[in-house]
């Protein structure tokens, strides 16, 4: 099973740097051959999405939370 502990637990460095896109060539080769390995083993997948789905529920609770009138 591929390894997911860098994913699951990113750091806001890992973070901000998928946002500003700011990767070097050897973060995207990392990221590629991860990928592969993810995509390889249906539970690993199965691990991400679900962690992905449970990331995007909370941003949407926190943008409710946000735009809720006081």
């Amino acid at each position: 099973m591929a390894d997911l502990s860098d994913l699951t637990d990113a750091s806001p460095p890992l973070v901000q740097a998928l946002d500003s896109r700011a990767l070097g060539s050897q973060d995207i080769a990392d990221l590629s051959r991860l990928a592969d390995k993810i995509f390889e083993d249906p539970v690993a997948l199965r691990h991400l999405c679900d962690r992905v789905y449970a990331l995007m529920q909370q941003d949407l609770q926190r943008q409710r939370e946000r735009t809720r009138p006081r």
